[in-house]
């Protein structure tokens, strides 16, 4: 009978060969069954040894499911060469021309072999990994190290349902004690000479572990570091993924101290990031990290952005403006989402979680937040009329993919809702600003671009629920503009929607109902227009029935008759 390696190598071929071949599932089940076997502790460093891939990704595979399954079946007096074995094997496989996955899969085992030794069998386990792997400054044993730091936390996350569950809370605390040894040991790769492949796998290493580690005081130079990075074109994607991480973790309000200086390293990048943002061939997707770390720092800051600035003392008030300055630029970034860019869409849970704590404060504190911000914030409402419109027709028909345009029919979704919170502390400024700019549209001597108007009506019906006393002008200033209106089919059900949601203004406006009226009967008979004039006059009549009661009801029911020949025609059956 042939040696059991033998048998598994032939089994693996067969595996990965053929997959017509009706042998292959017969081969699976029995290489799934041949692991409760304890033979296979032996085989698996003989395949190991074979040239083929597949068959030493098998035998890496056998040790790593027999490590979380079958730790019983070590004796403790193998304990250290067993040890020994997979250290002497992962070195092996770190040496350049070796696969990655048969490494990736012996750092599992090393990781599992060390959540079995803590804290009793091997103490100071990752520590100790650390400096054996480490110690001969070995470009390959670097390598396999930083594979084994990063599968770590991601086992140690998968452990909640495994062998290891119930000694998560050790696990967690040597990983804890063993953190400044791993972040100094990666910062000092980061500062050495080491080759671009080891400094990128020492970022994402970093990376994996920052979910461990909020912005400890510990590694206030680390963090300095990595914003040093971002100037480094080969490294500044990984850079920007770990100070997101290191800013996101949640218990980063911990230490407070830490956060503000990272918001002050945050706003020393502001060239970097305005060069970033103005070249000509912008790398959109860079552009996209970098808003996101810029976003998650303010999440992260929001409270002291609103309850730390106060008009007792301006210590933490230019650092706030920087801040919000630099997000407003993701923000107000010049052309269409998703076309242009894709930055904006990425600020708005900011905007609106900022506007959310500003509206939590007393009233005076209130008008003191207002008035400081005043500038940002006039500057965001003003992009909103700019953001929210339409592409030409011509470029929305030939050049945008159906997917494009779903996704900016969502986008103003969201710009509804962030105008939303906006208008919710700043309604008289948000509805000004708005009726301005269409005034200013209707005064030019050329007639204004239907996209231009209906952004404007569009953003209008997010505050025509709540008009007050002082905000009722410009909407009567608005709709004496409606018989000027560019003809088109977006614009016009934008207005007939608009007019719906203005139904119990009009309540208390009976003269401005009747003025409008008119033109709401007449589009209910236009097909493309039915369905909204529909709707605008059913929000009417549910508002309105004692305006309409004194009105002109034969002309009423004259054009809903005349918008119903259309659907009889359509449905009637022929004699």
């Amino acid at each position: 009978m042939e040696p059991l390696a033998v048998q598994i190598e032939k089994a693996v071929v067969q595996l990965y060969g053929d997959p017509s071949n009706s042998d292959v599932t017969a081969a699976e089940k029995w290489l799934i069954s041949i692991q409760e076997s304890k033979e296979v502790w032996s085989v698996a460093w003989q395949l190991l040894e074979r040239d083929r891939v597949e068959v030493q990704n098998f035998g890496a595979l056998l040790l790593k499911n027999k490590l979380l399954k079958s730790w019983n079946e070590v004796p403790e007096d193998q304990y250290e060469s067993l040890r020994f074995q997979i250290f002497q094997s992962i070195m092996k496989f770190s040496e350049n021309g070796q696969p990655k996955m048969v490494l990736t899969q012996l750092c599992v085992a090393m990781v599992r072999y060390v959540f079995h030794s803590m804290p009793t069998v091997w103490p100071n386990a990752i520590v100790s990994v650390v400096h054996t792997l480490s110690s001969s400054q070995a470009q390959a044993n670097l390598s396999g190290l930083l594979e084994l730091l990063k599968v770590l936390p991601e086992e140690f996350e998968a452990s909640s349902d495994n062998a290891f569950a119930g000694k998560r809370a050790i696990i967690r605390s040597e990983i804890n004690k063993s953190q400044s040894t791993v972040f100094g040991f990666i910062e000092q790769i980061l500062l050495s000479n080491s080759s671009l492949n080891i400094r990128l796998s020492a970022l994402k290493c970093l990376t994996s572990w920052s979910g461990f580690a909020p912005l400890l005081p510990e590694l206030r130079s680390l963090v300095s570091l990595l914003f040093q990075l971002l100037h480094d074109q080969q490294l500044v994607n990984d850079s920007i993924e770990v100070l997101t991480s290191l800013i996101t973790n949640e218990d980063c309000y911990k230490y407070p101290t830490a956060v503000k200086e990272f918001q002050l390293l945050l706003n020393s990048k502001s060239d970097f990031i305005q060069t970033l943002l103005n070249d000509t061939d912008r790398d959109n997707d860079l552009c996209s990290m970098m808003c996101v770390l810029v976003t998650e720092t303010s999440v992260t800051c929001v409270k002291s952005l609103t309850a730390d600035i106060n008009q007792e003392t301006t210590e933490n008030c230019e650092e706030s403006l920087e801040t919000l300055t630099l997000l407003l630029r993701f923000t107000t970034l010049p052309g269409h989402y998703p076309t242009d860019e894709k930055c904006s869409e990425i600020t708005f849970c900011f905007w609106e979680r900022f506007l959310g704590e500003i509206e939590s404060e007393e009233v005076s504190k209130q008008e003191f937040l207002l008035e400081f911000y005043e500038g940002i914030l006039v500057s965001l409402v003003e992009i909103f009329p700019i953001k929210a419109r339409y592409p030409s027709e011509e470029e929305w028909v030939e050049s945008w993919s159906e997917d494009e345009q779903d996704e900016f029919m969502r986008y103003r979704d969201e710009l509804w809702d962030l105008g939303e919170s906006i208008q919710l502390t700043m309604h008289y400024q948000f509805v000004h600003h708005l009726s301005l700019t269409l005034s200013n549209l209707f005064s030019g001597q050329s007639p204004p671009l239907w996209q231009d108007v209906e952004a404007i009506l569009f953003l209008l019906q997010v505050s025509a629920g709540s008009i007050t006393e002082d905000t009722s002008v410009f909407f009567q200033s608005t709709l004496s503009l409606f018989p000027r209106m560019p003809s088109n089919n977006t614009l016009a059900k934008s207005a007939l929607r608009l007019l719906g949601e203005l139904a119990e203004w009009f309540r208390d406006s009976p003269d401005v109902l009747l003025a409008v009226l008119p033109m709401i009967l007449d589009n209910l008979s236009k097909p493309t227009l039915t369905a909204s004039a529909a709707l605008a006059f059913r929000d009417i009549c549910g508002d309105c029935h004692g305006v309409l009661a004194n009105s002109d009801i034969s002309s009423i029911v004259i054009s809903c008759q005349l918008s119903l020949i259309p659907v009889f025609h359509q449905t009637s059956v022929p004699s």
